[in-house]
């Protein structure tokens, strides 16, 4: 039924007569009116995976459980193939309660500091910085605390009823760009689950593999760059010293001569 609608038909008391919504044409001047528009043609195809219901509810589910122990795809993640979808929600739910008390922690103490920052100097040039770190915090959060019907509506308003981010994000109240990052991440993990590929997933992969080498190699470099600092520092002390030396010598003759 349209907004402004009549049928003719049977009504409740079984008498024959009109229903309509007693919505008219001039009542739009009044009414808080919305349009959405499609995006039309897509720059990528439609995954498979969006149109499949079952395959869809394991990315999600995959997904969420990602971002709840904050860890990307790989080897690390081996383990979760053998999870059900719901076993994969149930245990998102855990990690997420730490991960939300922590957050709120931190915006709390976010939220105290620029204040008082604001109060002390109205133009201090971290107030801005700041300002975004609480909003983004608390973007998080409201992702956070309900992840997966997020990404669910997602999906469904992008793929299926053909939004784009924009119209999406004005549906869910959140920013087009978190939209298009959740449709990223998302297709990385349906790539790494088997379900169609990305342009990313080999470069993805080859991080991942080389991982423990890369972290031995900036442990290394940690360790030069303390041995090379701590030399540095001695050389700078010795200078230092020696310095010393011309001005110790003279107040040491000084401090005899006034004895003798």
């Amino acid at each position: 039924m349209q907004p402004v609608s009549a049928i003719y038909g049977r009504m409740e008391d079984g008498s024959l007569g009109f229903t309509s919504t007693e919505i008219a044409f001039e009542d739009y001047t009044r009414c808080s009116t919305k349009m959405h528009k499609q995006s039309g043609q897509r720059r990528l195809e439609t995954p498979v995976w969006c149109m499949d219901n079952t395959l869809l509810a394991n990315v999600i589910a995959t997904y969420t459980l990602q971002r709840a122990t904050m860890s990307g795809g790989g080897q690390r993640h081996a383990w979760q193939s053998e999870l059900s979808p719901p076993q994969k929600l149930e245990l998102a739910k855990k990690f997420t309660k730490k991960r939300q008390a922590d957050m709120l922690a931190t915006l709390d103490g976010l939220c105290r500091r620029f204040v008082e920052t604001k109060k002390q100097n109205p133009r201090d040039r971290h107030l801005r910085l700041m300002s975004e770190q609480i909003a983004n915090l608390d973007s998080t959060l409201r992702i956070l605390e309900n992840c997966a019907a997020v990404c669910a509506a997602v999906v469904h308003l992008y793929y299926r009823v053909g939004f784009d981010s924009v119209g999406v994000a004005n549906e869910l109240k959140v920013k087009s760009c978190h939209v298009r990052q959740l449709l990223h991440r998302m297709r990385l993990v349906a790539a790494l689950l088997g379900y169609g590929t990305h342009p990313d997933l080999a470069k993805r992969l080859a991080a991942q593999a080389n991982l423990p080498q890369r972290i031995a190699d900036c442990r290394l470099a940690t360790k030069k760059g303390r041995a090379e600092y701590c030399k540095r520092l001695r050389q700078k002390r010795q200078a230092e010293t020696l310095a010393q030396v011309p001005q110790l010598l003279a107040e040491s003759k000084r401090l005899l001569a006034a004895c003798a």
